[in-house]
């Protein structure tokens, strides 16, 4: 019967494949993060670093030489932002109604993306230094990778949407 009804979701849903994690895995999710979160400015380091392509779409730090950035109060100021967000949405995952706020902070990070004109490339290179960065960094191991990408899976899925002038509701 529960696969009846969420077949009959997905039929009706255009988010058939946005797979929203557990409770469970939320706070693997929340674990994971809260081990690395307060690294702000070497997350955005080590993405900049192994990214100088996505530095160059950052316009108060095109140019700038990244050793002197990394040190500088804008670069704190926005490393924290960036952190704060990845953070409001681990806070907010696990729980079903939780799900439409989670979809309002995502679409409309694609939408301010879009209109800077932000490409998929550039997200999933972050993505990829962002993954590996919690590699290295966090109590890494298969179960926590399956709920990292699982959470990854679905912010990406929102987010490109959004980008593709497609939100996700």
């Amino acid at each position: 019967m529960k696969l009846f009804i969420i077949l009959a979701l997905c039929i009706m849903s255009a988010n058939c494949d946005l797979h929203p994690i557990t409770s469970e895995e939320a706070e693997t999710l929340r674990t994971l993060w809260s081990q690395v979160k307060h690294r702000e400015a070497d997350i955005l380091y080590v993405i900049f670093k192994e990214n100088p392509d996505i530095q160059a779409h950052f316009p108060a730090f095109v140019g700038k030489d990244l050793e002197a950035l990394r040190k500088s109060l804008a670069f704190a100021i926005h490393s924290t932002r960036i952190v704060s967000f990845f953070s409001k949405i681990a806070t907010l995952a696990g729980d079903p109604s939780n799900l439409p706020a989670s979809k309002t902070l995502m679409n409309e990070l694609g939408s301010s993306h879009k209109s800077r004109g932000i490409q998929k490339e550039f997200f999933n290179k972050f993505r990829a230094s962002l993954d590996d960065f919690m590699q290295r960094q966090s109590s890494w191991n298969d179960n926590a990778a399956a709920v990292w990408n699982k959470a990854s899976d679905n912010f990406y899925f929102v987010l490109f949407a959004s980008l593709d002038g497609n939100p996700v509701n």
